[in-house]
């Protein structure tokens, strides 16, 4: 995707379009503190469904930002922005079996546990965990 960037009627610069959420689509994914594999150790081993929030693309790798704002890198072929997804921001989140307080809390996560995204409602999102359906309170998760 790319932005046009205009001045009048002439057009300056085509740029790419950055700063879309991307999902880490391997099982698991290391991250590093530059754009190669030279960079070790890694920063953070992610796995899949991990939100990362793409800042820039150089040489088959992706720049990105975590939930908790830190900034990485990671090999391009191992996201995507084809899927959506979340994952926990807080210490511990109770998972529900329906989107509401009432519901039993079909079990806890901790921090950084990524669920890909099925859909939200006004205060609850939809998770799938394993081809179950599941819920937890919108405020929980990133992004």
């Amino acid at each position: 995707m790319f932005a046009v960037v205009l001045t009048g009627a002439m057009t300056i610069a085509a740029k790419p379009v950055l700063g879309k959420m991307l999902c880490v689509s391997a099982s698991r994914a290391y991250l590093r503190s530059g754009p190669g594999r030279q960079y070790k150790p890694p920063t953070w081993t992610v796995h899949r469904y991990m939100p990362l929030l793409e800042i820039k693309r150089q040489d088959g790798w992706v720049k990105v930002k975590d939930v908790d704002g830190e900034i990485h890198w990671i090999k391009s072929n191992l996201v995507t922005d084809k899927i959506k997804c979340v994952t926990i921001k807080y210490a511990r989140a109770n998972i529900r079996s329906r989107p509401n307080t009432n519901s039993r809390v079909w079990f806890k996560v901790e921090k950084y546990t990524s669920f890909e995204l099925l859909g939200k409602l006004p205060k609850w999102v939809k998770l799938n965990y394993h081809g179950e359906v599941m819920w937890v309170f919108h405020t929980l998760v990133w992004p």
